[in-house]
């Protein structure tokens, strides 16, 4: 994905390009994990399309890379804000602010070409994030019950699936990052938000356990 502001002349004044780490859901969904990284490629095909459509303004271009024969695809044209804009500030590409000060009519930065493997910074929206993890570790858990084997197999193959757990929390929190919601600058709506994903989780809890009791005694009857 490139991340950018087009001048009247149709000329990319400021950018940055990321990819995707991880999304919900995994197929289709929004990106809840996207890192800043150099993919040059897609600079050009983002300038040539958004040049020959008269675009003007802040966009957000995704395109889908086809690893067999290396060719970049058109995803979709993002012309507003969108959630991972302010992952742009903390490597020095401020594109809300560009935008800003071409409105009101203030000298134009020059360009900002910031693709720099030591500019790497990393977004992460919370509940997304955990909602993936935690679903894929369920879906471990449910294949494990299936598993035929002695305990030792039935024990180690949890182990795996907690050992996966840890390993994927542990990657979504690596390097510098910045959250979707949660800063301590302004606690409060983080404070909500754990509030509402706690509530969340145990009403997921409850209603699969009320499926599962119900299940167990239709079988019993």
């Amino acid at each position: 994905m490139i991340c950018c502001f087009i001048n009247e002349k149709h000329e990319i004044q400021a950018y940055f390009t990321a990819k995707k780490l991880r999304q919900n859901p995994p197929l289709f969904g929004t990106g809840c994990a996207i890192e800043t990284t150099n993919v040059p490629e897609i600079v050009p095909l983002t300038y040539r399309l958004l040049r020959a459509a008269g675009y003007t303004g802040i966009a957000e271009v995704e395109f889908k890379r086809n690893s067999s024969d290396g060719n970049w695809f058109l995803i979709e044209v993002n012309p507003r804000h969108w959630d991972q804009h302010e992952v742009g500030a903390h490597i020095g590409v401020n594109l809300s602010w560009i935008a800003y000060q071409h409105m009101i009519g203030r000298p134009s930065a020059s360009p900002l070409p910031v693709n720099k493997a030591a500019t790497q910074f990393r977004w992460i929206a919370e509940t997304e994030a955990l909602m993936l993890v935690l679903r894929n570790a369920y879906t471990q858990i449910q294949e494990n019950r299936r598993v035929e084997g002695s305990f030792s197999q039935r024990l180690s193959s949890h182990f795996r699936t907690i050992r996966t757990f840890l390993f994927e929390v542990a990657f979504l929190l690596k390097g510098r990052k910045v959250f979707a919601i949660l800063d301590r600058r302004d606690p409060l709506p983080g404070i909500l938000l754990c509030l509402r994903t706690a509530r969340e989780l145990c009403e997921m809890a409850a209603r699969h356990f009320t499926t599962h009791s119900r299940t167990r005694h239709a079988i019993v009857d």
